[in-house]
C-alpha cells in the first residue's frame, strides 16, 4: 500500500516456535540475532535497549525520504526526470544497482549532502540535467548527451561555451569527453537574471582499441619490431592528454601498422605445421595478407597458433578437418556417426550426414560475394536482394537471411580434444549493439551436434534506452532438410511437428510429389520445443531440439515449388520475431530481449536419427 521499494530485513518480529528471542538469541532463525532491532532491558524496570542496527535502519529511512523528496520535486515540474537524476547522484555509492555498494562513510555523507543541495537548488531554480551515459559513470564511450529540463528561454553553457536555449521545456546537448580518466564538465544555466551552475563527473576508461594497441606494442617489442611511435602515443594518452575522435583514429592507424609488421614477419618465417588445421589457418593468413587485410591476416595467425597447441590430432575420436565447400573455406567435424560441414561464411552448416546419409540441402551458391569481400566483410543492407544461395542451417532475421550472414564470421577454437570438438562462430551485428555467438560442438559416440548461443548486448547500462527496439533482436534458426540422395532428396521425407493448436496443423506432412501442396506457417505455437523430419524409405532423420526460447515454428512446405516457381523444398525453423504475429494471438511470438549489458544464452541441438520407424519413434528419440 505504501509503494515502498528496496530491501526488507526479514524475521524482525518472528522466531521459531518455543524460542525466546531475548534469552535464546542463537536459536532465532538462521541469523543468530542478525535481525534483532531491540535487546532486552539490562535490569528489571528498565526499557528495551535499541541496537545500532536499528539506528542504521532509521538513517536508511531518512535517506530514502531525501531521495523520494527530490524525485517527487523534480517530477512535479518535469515528469519522469526525478528518478534518473536521483540515480545519477547515487551512482558513486551504488555503481551497479541494486547490490554493488561502496562501503565508504565519507562517500555516503557526500551523497546525502548532494541530495540535500539538489533539493534546495531546485526550489530556487527549477532545472534538472541528466545525461547518457549517466553522471558519475565509468564509460569507454566518449560521446555524452545531456538532457536539460529548465524554464523556456533558459540559456545553456557547457564548459563556458554556449550550447543553446531551452525551448519547450527540454534541450538535448551532445558533448565529447576529451581525455582518459576523470572528466569534470561545468554546466551553467541562466534565466530571468538567475544563474545556476552544476558540475558533472565522468570517468573515461581505455577503450578496446587502446587495450589492443598496448598488447601490440608488447608483442612488437618481443619480436624486435620498432613500436616507439605507438608507445609514445600510449604514454601521452595515459598522462591525461586529449583522447578525442582524432586520437581514436590515430590509435586505429598505429594498431594497423603494427599488425601489418607482425603478420609480415610471421608469414615470411620458415615453419613446419603440427596438423592440417594449423596449415589451413596459416594459408588463410597468407591469402588475406595478399588482399591487404592485415588485421584479418593477424587474426588467422592467432588461430594457427591455437590449432598447433592441439597437437597432431591423429587419433582423435572427433576429427576436425579443414575443407573447401563450393569455393568456401570451412570445417568438417566427424565422429564416425555424424559428419557436419560448417563454413566460415555465416557459420553456415551446409552438410549434416547421419551414417553417411546427407540430411541437408546446402543451397545453390549462386548469388554470393567474392572471397575477398567475404573476408573484408564488405556488405551493406542494400545488397540484400542481390545475395542468396546459402541453405542448410543458418541464423536469420525475422523476415529474411541476415545480410551479414554472407560474410566470414570470426572463428574461435573453443575445444579440440580427442572426445570433443567445439568451434565458436561470432560476429558483431552491424548497426546494432549485439555480439552474436554460436558454438557448434560434437562429442564422440553421439548423434548430436550441439549449438550453444550467446548473445551479448554491448550497450553500457548507463547508455540504456527505454526504446524496446534497442534490446530486441529478431532471430530465426533456419534449417532446410533433404534426406537422402537424388535431384529432389526431400521426396519420401515426412515432417513431425508438435503443434499446440489444431488451427496450425498441416493438411499434409509427407513430401510426395504426386500430391502437390503449398503450406506456409509463419508463426505456429508448439506444444514441445522440437521440429523433426525423417525419410520413410531410408529411415534416417533429423530433429531440431530447442528449449524455453524456442516456442514457435516457422514452416514452408511445398511439393509444388516456391512462390517464384523454384524448387520443391521444406524448412524447419525456430523463429523469435514479430513476423507472422496476429493481432488476436493469445501466445504471440516476439524477438529475443537482451537488456543493455546483459547476455542471453540458449541451446539448440541438431540430432541425427539413425533408425526411425514412424512418427512416434521420432518423438521418442527427440526426447519427448
Amino acid at each position: 500500500a505504501g509503494k515502498g521499494t528496496g530491501g526488507l530485513l526479514w524475521s524482525t518480529n518472528w522466531t521459531n516456535k518455543g524460542v525466546n528471542p531475548w534469552t535464546d538469541l542463537e536459536k532465532t532463525g538462521n541469523a543468530c540475532g542478525g535481525a534483532t532491532i531491540f535487546y532486552p532491558p539490562r535490569n528489571a524496570g528498565e526499557r528495551a535497549v535499541p541496537s545500532q542496527r536499528g539506528a542504521m535502519i532509521r538513517e536508511a529511512i531518512d535517506d530514502f525520504d531525501y531521495m523520494a523528496i527530490l524525485e517527487k520535486l523534480i517530477d512535479s515540474r518535469y515528469p519522469g526526470m526525478g528518478r534518473p537524476r536521483v540515480m545519477e547522484i547515487l551512482k558513486p555509492l551504488i555503481p551497479v544497482p541494486p547490490f554493488a555498494y561502496v562501503n565508504d562513510p565519507h562517500l555516503l555523507y557526500q551523497v546525502r549532502h548532494d541530495l540535500a543541495e539538489e533539493i534546495e537548488n531546485f526550489k530556487k531554480f527549477p532545472a534538472v540535467v541528466t545525461s547518457t551515459p549517466s553522471a558519475n559513470a565509468r564509460t569507454e564511450v566518449s560521446a555524452v548527451k545531456f538532457k536539460v529540463c529548465a524554464p523556456a528561454g533558459t540559456g545553456v553553457k557547457i564548459d563556458g561555451k554556449p550550447a543553446g536555449k531551452v525551448g519547450n521545456g527540454t534541450l538535448e546537448v551532445p558533448f565529447v569527453l576529451d581525455k582518459l580518466g576523470t572528466n569534470k564538465v561545468r554546466i551553467e544555466l541562466a534565466c530571468g537574471g538567475m544563474i545556476r551552475t552544476m558540475e558533472r563527473t565522468f570517468e573515461l576508461a581505455a577503450d578496446p582499441r587502446l587495450k589492443e594497441l598496448t598488447s601490440l606494442v608488447e608483442r612488437s617489442a618481443k619480436a624486435g619490431i620498432d613500436a616507439r611511435e605507438a608507445a609514445a602515443f600510449l604514454t601521452q594518452v595515459k598522462q591525461g592528454k586529449a583522447y578525442t575522435e582524432k586520437e581514436r583514429a590515430k590509435a586505429a592507424e598505429l594498431a594497423g601498422k603494427l599488425k601489418y609488421a607482425l603478420a609480415d614477419r610471421a608469414l615470411k618465417a620458415d615453419r613446419t605445421f603440427v596438423n592440417p588445421l594449423e596449415k589451413f589457418f596459416f594459408e588463410r593468413a597468407r591469402e588475406t595478407f595478399r588482399w591487404k587485410l592485415f588485421e584479418r591476416s593477424e587474426y588467422y595467425l592467432g588461430l594457427a597458433a591455437g590449432a598447433a597447441r592441439a597437437g597432431k590430432m591423429e587419433n582423435f575420436k572427433v576429427k576436425v578437418t579443414p575443407v573447401v565447400f563450393k569455393g568456401h573455406p570451412g570445417f568438417r567435424l566427424d565422429n564416425g556417426l555424424i559428419q557436419a560441414v560448417i563454413l566460415e561464411t555465416g557459420g553456415t552448416l551446409v552438410s549434416f550426414k547421419v551414417d553417411g546419409v546427407e540430411t541437408l540441402v546446402p543451397g545453390p551458391f549462386n548469388k554470393l560475394l567474392p572471397p575477398e569481400k567475404r573476408a573484408a566483410r564488405n556488405v551493406t543492407n542494400d545488397q540484400f536482394t542481390a545475395l542468396g544461395g546459402y541453405d542448410g542451417y543458418t541464423d536469420a532475421d525475422g523476415h529474411g537471411i541476415w545480410t551479414f550472414a554472407f560474410v566470414d564470421w570470426d572463428v574461435a577454437l573453443r575445444q579440440l580434444t580427442s572426445d570433443r570438438a567445439a568451434l565458436t562462430f561470432s560476429i558483431r551485428v552491424p548497426g546494432k549493439s549485439f555480439l552474436f555467438k554460436r558454438t557448434m560442438s560434437m562429442k564422440s559416440g553421439s548423434y548430436d551436434l550441439g549449438m550453444d548461443y550467446e548473445i551479448v548486448n554491448l550497450t553500457s547500462p548507463d547508455a540504456a534506452s527505454d526504446d524496446p527496439e534497442h534490446y530486441q533482436l529478431p532471430w530465426r534458426g533456419r534449417l532446410l532438410p533433404g534426406i537422402g540422395p537424388g535431384g529432389i532428396p526431400q521426396v519420401n521425407d515426412k515432417l513431425v511437428i508438435p503443434f499446440k493448436y489444431d488451427r496450425d496443423k498441416m493438411e499434409q506432412t509427407h513430401f510426395i510429389l504426386s500430391k502437390p501442396v503449398y503450406i506456409d506457417r509463419r508463426s505456429a505455437r508448439l506444444s514441445k520445443p522440437f521440429l523433426g523430419a525423417y525419410d520413410t524409405v531410408l529411415h534416417k532423420g533429423v530433429v531440431l531440439v530447442g528449449g524455453p526460447v524456442t516456442t514457435h515454428a516457422m514452416l514452408w512446405f511445398s511439393t509444388k515449388g516456391d512462390h517464384k516457381g523454384g524448387g520443391k523444398v521444406y524448412t524447419l525453423e525456430f523463429p523469435r520475431s514479430f513476423f507472422g504475429k496476429k493481432f488476436d494471438d493469445a501466445e504471440p511470438n516476439s524477438p529475443l530481449s537482451i537488456p543493455a549489458g546483459k547476455t542471453l544464452n540458449f541451446s539448440v541441438i541438431l540430432r541425427g536419427l539413425s533408425s526411425v520407424k514412424d512418427d512416434a519413434d521420432l518423438i521418442r528419440q527427440a526426447g519427448f
